[in-house]
């Protein structure tokens, strides 16, 4: 997984991680993110900002409320020095369960 600022001034937090194989989605899908640091149950939905046919996955998050400025300065790299990144748990939505109208989630742990 990647995670960066688009610049120190901005309050954009990029954040990149392998596509599993398994997991098909179209332009404009959303998943769920918890960030572990932040807390386990908390998780906040975001657009997939990477193209279908990516072999990454990839969300812009604007850092506009207290859990995005948060999250935003968890993984600010000058924040992190000689720190690990945080682990983040990414739910993404199977089209295939939307389609069936079913509530199940490939949930994927990514770790940095």
């Amino acid at each position: 997984m990647y995670a960066f600022a688009l610049s120190p001034k901005s309050d954009v937090l990029g954040l990149t991680f392998k596509c599993p194989s398994n997991f098909e989605y179209k332009s404009g899908q959303w998943v769920r993110i918890a960030c572990l640091e932040l807390g386990k149950s908390e998780y906040h939905p975001f657009t997939l900002t990477s193209a279908p046919n990516e072999q990454h996955l990839s969300h812009h998050i604007r850092a506009v409320g207290p859990w995005t400025i948060n999250m935003r300065k968890t993984y600010e790299v000058n924040n992190r020095v000689d720190k690990p990144f945080p682990k983040v748990r990414v739910v993404l939505v199977s089209l295939r369960s939307l389609e069936q109208n079913r509530n199940s989630f490939l949930e994927v742990e990514l770790l940095t």
